[in-house]
Formats: structure tokens, C-alpha cells, sequence
């Protein structure tokens, strides 16, 4: 399980002073912080707790931040063991081998395969409950000097891996802030930067495997009562079409009347230039338009006469 806790609107606040404040409440585990927020782990639930109510509201050299159990949306609260006995492994050390592995989770049931990553591992077991157990078990277990993170998985196909650090954030609603973005996300893995438009976002992390963790968890998930999407970002080129293209559905339909001008533009047969028409889309008066008529008829009987 863990013990969390995001510290939001720490902007001029330094990382000395928050972490020994933070200090005060219990032992720190794991310790992170960007410009205007801070994710605190703590090694048990009651020194978790206890920050939460002492730092929400709390003024640090004249800055008020605030400060609550971090929403981490890990894949284990959207996983059905039941369904993929497999589970995952992370913040392994490059010293830890495929074969510690086995003997470490292989006690709580028949291993039927394991894929050993840079930092982290997959693991599937021949049943459900051995999953379940060794994630009840394992989660926090200190191995050769580091808290191993142990949750479940999603199988092979949704799990895979991704060749980018940037997802696109789309359908969310106007509720939605970037201190939402940045507590549910900042679970997964650690961020790099947050880029949020009307109604969607990209969110950047320092690892692929963070990038296509989110993915694999968050698409097709409920945010503040908005189900979103969760894709991965194109390029910078492509990045700038999914800008294109929210943009384009939010144009304002050009004036009819200026639809109907370009409508009537041609282009001159004699010199090869565009020539427009003034339809400025009136109509003609009723007086005006008999007194065309009636020197249509004239020069018309005219012609006949001579």
C-alpha cells in the first residue's frame, strides 16, 4: 500500500525547507518535488495522515500551500486480478536478476513467466490468488536497500511498451485543473511538464514506461465525473495536428454574407486574375428593381425600331 501525500501550490518554497518540514511527521521513504508541487511517501499510513492535516493550509516562509493523500490511480485499482494473475514489479535495481526474482515471489505460487526491464519487471502467475497475494505481501518490500513497488498488471497487449514520454490528454472538462492532472498522473511516474488547453492536455514524464503506464490505466477513465482519452502523442509535427484539429472544431463559422462573396469569385479568362463579385447579399428594392425592368423593355423596343 501506499502512503503518499501531494503538496500543491509550492512555488517559492525550497526543497530544503519543505523536505524538513516534511520530516517532522514520520519517515520518508521516497521524496520528489518540481516548481509548484511535491509528492511526499511516507513508510506507514498514520505518519501519512498525520502530514496531510498539519501541512494542508500550512504557511512555509509566507506561502500557503496545501496538501492531500495522493490520488494515485495505479493500475491495481483498475486491474481484476481474477482476470490477469500478472503483476508489476518497479524501482528494481540493475543488481537484481530475473532469477531473484523467481525465488522471491516464486513462494507464493507457480511463476509462468517473468520479463525483467531496466527498473521493473513483469511477473504472471499460474493463478489469480498468488497474484493477489504477492501484491498484498510485496508492495513496499525493501529489496537490497530500495521499497519495490508491487501492484497489478494489465496482460501483455494492454501493457506494452511505448516509444514516447508525452501522452495527449483529450475530453476533459472545463473541471478539470491541472493540479488534477498533476495528482493523478504524477502517480505513475515522475513529470516533466503539464501543457493544458480548453479541453485537453499533453502530459510529458521523464520514462516511457511511466508514459505507457498512464496510458495503459487512464484511457477510458474517469476523471472528476469525465471519462477521458488518453493517447499517445504524436510528434512534435503530429502534436501540432491534434492542435490543428481541436482548434478547427472550435472555429467560428465564417459570416454568412462573406461565404456567399467567396462563393461568386471567379477568375478573369482575359488576364488570368481572380476577379470577385460584390454580392453583398441584399435585395434589390421593389421600386428599383421595376425601373430596371422598365428600361430593359425600352431599349429593347428601340432595337426593334431601328
Amino acid at each position: 500500500m501506499s502512503y503518499r501525500v501531494y503538496i500543491g501550490k509550492t512555488a517559492g518554497v525550497s526543497k530544503e525547507d519543505l523536505f524538513a518540514l516534511c520530516q517532522t511527521f514520520g519517515s520518508i521513504s521516497d521524496f520528489m518535488m518540481k516548481e509548484t508541487y511535491a509528492f511526499v511517501e511516507y513508510s506507514n499510513e498514520i505518519d501519512a495522515k498525520k502530514a496531510v492535516i498539519e501541512l494542508d493550509g500550512r504557511f512555509i516562509n509566507g506561502h500557503r500551500i496545501m496538501a492531500e493523500p495522493a490520488k494515485i490511480k495505479g493500475v491495481s485499482e483498475n486491474v481484476d486480478l481474477a482476470q490477469h494473475p500478472r503483476i508489476y514489479v518497479g524501482r528494481l535495481q540493475k543488481s537484481v536478476q530475473r532469477e531473484d526474482l523467481l525465488n522471491l515471489f516464486g513462494r507464493y505460487g507457480e511463476i509462468t513467466d517473468i520479463m525483467r526491464k531496466e527498473d521493473y519487471a513483469f511477473i504472471e502467475f499460474g493463478d489469480s490468488s498468488f497474484a493477489a497475494q504477492a501484491v498484498k505481501e510485496m508492495n513496499g518490500y525493501n529489496l537490497n536497500g530500495t521499497k519495490i513497488v508491487v501492484e497489478g498488471a494489465r496482460p501483455k497487449d494492454e501493457a506494452k511498451e511505448i516509444k514516447t514520454t508525452r501522452l495527449y490528454i483529450g475530453k476533459i472538462g472545463p473541471q478539470i485543473k491541472k493540479q488534477d492532472l498533476v495528482i493523478t498522473f504524477g502517480g505513475y511516474g515522475e513529470l516533466v511538464d503539464i501543457l493544458m488547453k480548453d479541453d485537453y492536455a499533453f502530459v510529458e514524464f521523464t520514462t516511457t514506461h511511466a508514459a505507457a503506464k498512464a496510458l495503459a490505466s487512464m484511457n477510458g477513465a474517469r476523471l472528476a465525473g469525465t471519462k477521458i482519452v488518453v493517447e499517445e502523442a504524436r510528434p512534435k509535427e503530429g502534436a501540432s495536428v491534434q492542435t490543428q484539429q481541436s482548434t478547427t472544431n472550435k472555429r467560428v463559422p465564417l459570416n454568412p454574407l462573406l461565404q456567399q462573396q467567396q462563393l461568386f469569385s471567379s477568375t478573369d479568362a482575359s488576364t488570368g486574375q481572380a476577379a470577385k463579385f460584390n454580392m453583398r447579399g441584399r435585395r434589390l428594392s421593389p421600386r428599383r428593381s421595376i425601373s430596371r425592368s422598365r428600361s430593359r423593355s425600352y431599349e429593347k423596343k428601340n432595337s426593334k425600331k431601328i
